[in-house]
């Protein structure tokens, strides 16, 4: 997944970069401007500034759409008496690493079916920026799977084979995701696989590592985060139409065109917090989530002027900085509901 938070230049040299900012830039994922020319082929000499690069390319800005929903499986077990402290902490980082592999995994193939013919709108942009070599970030991806795959194999000889079969899944949603010759990423289906990946998955997977099997509760505290992970990413397609439809990248906010993929956009927001009070009123989800709709009221707010076409193309990635803020607010009152739930529980 890409991330529109910032623009930056999509061609600097290492030296460029450590002499100016002393560091790699901020990521900006599907911010970054199209690009065909290759990278230059020097990696960064300094350590320092390699381990930035490295820490750039697993994308640490979107790392909450795997820490929420990770806790917020882990609670719902808790909740109901199941908690291993070691367990929920493999099962963390065994996310974070095929999250992270997915990431640089996607950079790779993105870059590699885009190089010298057409444009290319860049993940982390260290490929870009000449800090990592294609190459180099292809093998990183496999090591972060191959971590990812080891905690599997040890989460399924603690608590039974679907550990493992869940975390492969992961691993192959990730890779295919931008990897030949699935590549679902571009046939419209990203926002149904990344929904299912970064939400239900990951919380029914470790409701399951804790409580050794699976409940409706897991499931039903899944759905906010599946609405609004595949919402981050279809926000940030939307920029994005022209760009894609010139590749064959048929993502569905390219099918949609800019003016349906805006209305999408905020009769999804809208979905979602009818989603949220339905499952607050029929008492499936925590109250605290009710808080959410401050966020997504204005969200909202800002329908008139995009459905009106009173916007510069610049303004559209706007909306995935909308799409990851109400995110967060929903991920952090899932946690912090289901907590006082499991606390309310302990005091009987």
């Amino acid at each position: 997944m890409n991330h529109p938070e910032e623009r930056r230049p999509s061609a600097t040299t290492p030296k460029d970069a450590e002499t100016s900012a002393g560091a790699c830039p901020a990521p900006a994922g599907g911010a970054t401007p199209p690009s065909a020319a290759a990278p230059p082929a020097a990696e960064p000499r300094s350590w320092r500034l390699l381990a930035r690069a490295w820490f750039q390319a697993t994308r640490p800005h979107l790392k909450p759409v795997t820490v929420i929903p990770v806790l917020v499986g882990i609670l719902v077990a808790g909740g109901e008496g199941h908690f291993d402290p070691w367990l929920a902490l493999w099962t963390l980082l065994g996310s974070l690493a095929i999250h992270a592999g997915t990431d640089m995994a996607n950079d790779y193939y993105d870059f590699v079916m885009y190089e010298g013919d057409a444009p290319f709108t860049g993940g982390s942009g260290v490929i870009q920026a000449g800090w990592l070599s294609p190459e180099s970030l292809r093998r990183g991806a496999w090591v972060c799977f191959g971590f990812g795959a080891l905690v599997g194999v040890y989460l399924a000889a603690r608590t039974g084979w679907p550990a493992l079969a869940l975390g492969l899944l992961g691993i192959a949603s990730g890779l295919f995701y931008t990897a030949p010759p699935v590549r679902y990423g571009y046939r419209g289906l990203g926002e149904v696989m990344v929904g299912l990946n970064m939400g239900a998955v990951l919380v029914v997977g470790s409701y399951y590592v804790q409580a050794r099997g699976v409940s409706l509760e897991a499931l039903v505290a899944s759905l906010p985060l599946v609405s609004l992970v595949a919402l981050i990413l279809y926000a940030e397609s939307i920029h994005d139409i022209a760009e894609d439809r010139a590749t064959g990248k048929r993502t569905l906010a390219a099918r949609l065109g800019e003016a349906g993929a805006v209305r999408l956009y905020f009769g999804w927001v809208a979905a979602t917090a009818v989603l949220v009070v339905a499952g607050v009123l029929a008492g499936r989800l925590p109250a605290l989530l009710l808080l959410t709709l401050v966020p997504a009221a204005r969200c909202l707010r800002a329908a008139p002027r995009y459905l009106g076409g009173r916007y510069r193309h610049e303004d559209l990635y706007r909306l995935g900085r909308m799409a990851l803020g109400l995110y967060k607010a929903t991920g952090a009152a899932l946690v912090g509901g289901y907590a006082w739930w499991w606390i309310r529980a302990a005091l009987g």
